[in-house]
């Protein structure tokens, strides 16, 4: 009796063993896959984007040392937007060259499930997920600010006049200051907005304030507008329009150019701008679509492992490398248009901001454990 139990010991240890070093083994091939994919389309990326500038580049005469930086910092950003697509192809062509070397087959004579062969990648996928999260969060905003400032102010030399903090915007301009509470630069409009000018000795002369301002073609219409005139006396003169035409020199490509995005700011920080934003009065429907992007896009890396997992399997032998790739490309692709269309649907407004973010994710996961799941043993 002693012996048998002994002997099941042994046999359960030699067997944890065993599983232990073929999950090695998975997720080494796994991730060199991965690593040599992401580098190869970081690259081709890099190398296109740099010809597509460099006529910025000679024209502004920018040193290598910014050039090398600018790239350097674009870097993160590239790989979260193409972080999925480098875990479908890595778990095809993972899976894909064990099935087509017969490893599968002969793991499966040895009694592991197709489940548990696939366990280890499940689990990348989720560490993947996290890892997404945390560089979306703390890398990828720090990053994008400080390659956006390099190409802006140390490349093409243009001042940086716009200086954003939390949701209210502050503008310099020749001889006034301009303070507005929210830029829509789709709808080319102003939202709360304080205009103080000033004369050459920089006294103020004249305060503007307007609940919004609208661009026509060649100005600003500004609606609720109170302005008061300061004359040399400090007597103020007060006059309010329902509707006013302002000549202010800059355009709205001005502040589109110097405006804060979405992908300078982690989960955090734009959750705390949409709240001021609200506190406010305003729409913020299209920062809130945004917010939920940012914490759906993450599990597009497990979803990529879902659905690379059964056709990795079902992929013919003779299709060898290429096939996975193109595979991978096409998926991808259609995931890609299904998630811009359904958040161009949440930015109009034509669906819920939870729903534009979390439903392409919904879809293609549901397809991809569905696949999972009806895989043969």
């Amino acid at each position: 009796m002693l012996d048998q139990r002994i002997a099941l010991r042994v046999g359960w240890f030699q067997r944890a063993l065993k599983m232990k070093i073929l999950r090695r083994y998975i997720c080494r091939e796994f991730l060199k896959i991965f690593l040599l994919s992401m580098s190869a389309f970081i690259l081709i990326y890099l190398v296109v984007d740099f010809f597509s500038r460099m006529d910025t580049f000679l024209e502004h005469k920018a040193p290598p040392t910014l050039v090398f930086l600018y790239y350097l910092y674009q870097v993160p950003g590239i790989g979260l937007q193409i972080f999925p697509l480098g875990i479908l192809i890595a778990t095809l062509l993972g899976l894909g060259i064990l099935s087509r070397n017969n490893e599968i087959t002969a793991m499966k004579a040895n009694g592991i499930s197709l489940y548990r062969i696939a366990f280890p990648l499940l689990i990348l996928g989720i560490l993947a997920s996290g890892l997404c999260f945390t560089a979306n969060e703390l890398i990828v905003p720090f990053s994008k600010r400080q390659a956006d400032n390099i190409l802006l102010t140390e490349i093409r030399k243009k001042p940086r006049k716009t200086f954003i903090r939390n949701y209210k915007v502050w503008y310099r301009s020749r001889n006034a200051i301009y303070n507005f509470q929210v830029f829509n630069p789709e709808k080319d409009t102003l939202e709360g907005i304080t205009l103080f000018e000033f004369d050459d000795n920089f006294k103020l002369k004249r305060r503007v304030d307007a609940k919004k301002a609208l661009w026509r073609g060649d100005a600003w219409h500004f609606y609720d507008v109170t302005i008061r005139d300061f004359d040399k006396r400090e007597a103020i003169k007060t006059t309010r329009f329902e509707e006013e035409v302002i000549p202010i020199p800059e355009t709205p490509d001005v502040f589109k150019e110097e405006q804060k995005d979405t992908e300078e700011m982690g989960y955090y920080d734009l959750r705390r701008y949409i709240r001021k934003i609200e506190m406010g009065g305003y729409d913020a429907t299209r920062y809130i679509v945004d917010l939920y992007a940012k914490l759906s896009y993450p599990f597009a890396c497990l979803i990529m492992v879902f659905i690379g997992i059964p056709f990795s399997m079902k992929a013919p032998r003779s299709g060898g490398v290429a096939l996975s790739i193109a595979m991978s490309i096409v998926i991808g692709f259609l995931y890609w248009i299904t998630l811009n269309l359904s958040l161009s649907l949440g930015h109009s407004g034509y669906s819920p901001p939870q729903l534009s973010a979390f439903a392409p994710h919904a879809l293609f996961g549901l397809a991809g454990v569905y696949a999972l799941i009806s895989m043969r043993q």
